[in-house]
């Protein structure tokens, strides 16, 4: 790109970039999603200001630019699959807030469980919830059979969750 079309870009770029950030203000409606597809907007026309013609109006090429970005970007959120509205992530927050220590003492009854297990049977469900490893993978790293495993993993979550409900019904009673 040669100096004088960087000049011309540049002129004709501060004269319609107001034009530009209401157009995609008003697709958008974000500051900060307008501020970025304002600035994919100008390194898009830098890139492109060869394919420009400085016979013909600037603001029509540089408006089907941000037209272009306008589309992409949507099409970025909507690939995204953990886009929250603000209100969502609010209603989120309060809560997880609200429930933070009901949680923290689920997870001290979970702990204090798994340390009541037998070894083996910590050692499997560890491997299967912690490692995120499958039956048949534990079978193998323990030189057992797949239908041992199971059985072994079965009979572990069973003690789980029996020393579960038996905390929960003894704080429940305790709370009365």
């Amino acid at each position: 790109m040669d100096s004088q079309r960087n000049q011309i870009l540049a002129r004709q770029w501060v004269t319609a970039q107001s034009v530009i950030a209401g157009y995609l203000h008003a697709q958008l409606g974000d500051f900060q999603q307008v501020e970025e597809v304002l600035q994919s907007t100008a390194a898009a026309a830098v890139r492109k200001v060869d394919e420009y013609d400085p016979e013909r109006p600037f603001l029509p090429w540089v408006m089907g630019i941000a037209h272009y970005e306008v589309l992409m970007f949507r099409r970025r959120l909507a690939r995204d699959r953990c886009v929250f509205d603000n209100e969502v992530v609010e209603r989120l927050t309060s809560r997880y807030q609200t429930m933070a220590p009901q949680l923290r003492a689920m997870e001290q009854s979970l702990a204090e469980c798994l340390d009541q297990l037998p070894a083996r049977s910590r050692q499997v469900v560890d491997l299967r919830y912690r490692e995120g490893l499958k039956p048949r993978q534990i079978a193998e790293h323990l030189n057992h059979s797949g239908d041992a495993v199971r059985s072994l993993l079965k009979r572990a979550l069973q003690l789980l969750r029996d020393c579960l409900v038996n905390r929960d019904s003894i704080t429940e009673g305790g709370a009365e």
